[in-house]
């Protein structure tokens, strides 16, 4: 299986070079399950030639803030990499090809659909934290709560959730850390699968399967 996934912004250290990146994890991630990263750098004119590659998923990484297109509040411009994922969101939903975006990939998900974020979080979200389950939403989980890893300065409450979307799972303070869309096969987590995440290890590899079809 081959999917498209996004990358990050990656500065050389000793020298200024502007450079995208993808975290190792990712790649080893991915290649347990058996899938074909195509690395999707942000700033192209277009990316019609990535989808003539006829890839089955689109993962939307970590990393960097989202800018202007998801305000509340945030005086910046939309980024290049915003811009990039917007288009690529929209050839993937106009192909029907599922969706899966981890920490700022859910929240540019969220974005996309008319959502906001919060840029001041009621608890520390740099930590291992217990997300807990919606009643009667989620049905394949082992217990009502499970704990994830999570490295978000920005997050999403229900207010500012965009309504095609259904909250699976949130965290003690009420940030919502998993998502579904109501009629898309588009997934949204806050946590990191491709870190260590041994908790949660069971939780994730149904999630990747399930939303790559796997």
């Amino acid at each position: 299986m081959k999917i498209l996934v996004t990358m990050r912004s990656a500065n050389a250290v000793e020298y200024d070079e502007p450079r995208q990146a993808i975290s190792i994890d990712w790649l080893s991630l991915l290649q347990a399950f058996g899938i074909v990263p195509i690395l999707v750098p942000f700033g192209l004119q277009n990316y019609d030639a990535y989808f003539k590659l006829n890839p089955s998923g689109l993962l939307l990484t970590g990393g960097d803030s989202v800018g202007s297109l998801a305000t509340e509040p945030m005086g910046s411009q939309p980024t290049s990499r915003d811009l990039a994922e917007f288009t690529i969101m929209k050839q993937a939903i106009t192909n029907r090809i599922p969706i899966l975006g981890v920490c700022r990939g859910m929240q540019i998900i969220n974005a996309y659909f008319g959502g906001s974020l919060c840029r001041s979080l009621e608890m520390n979200h740099l930590k291992a934290h217990d997300i807990i389950f919606q009643k009667d939403v989620f049905k394949y989980k082992t217990h009502d709560r499970i704990t994830v890893n999570s490295f978000h300065n920005h997050g999403i409450y229900p207010k500012q959730l965009a309504k095609e979307f259904t909250v699976i799972a949130s965290s003690n303070d009420g940030c919502i850390e998993y998502m579904e869309h109501k009629n898309l096969a588009i997934t949204g987590i806050h946590w990191h699968p491709e870190r260590l995440n041994e908790a949660a290890k069971q939780l994730d590899t149904h999630i990747i399967t399930h939303r790559f079809n796997l």
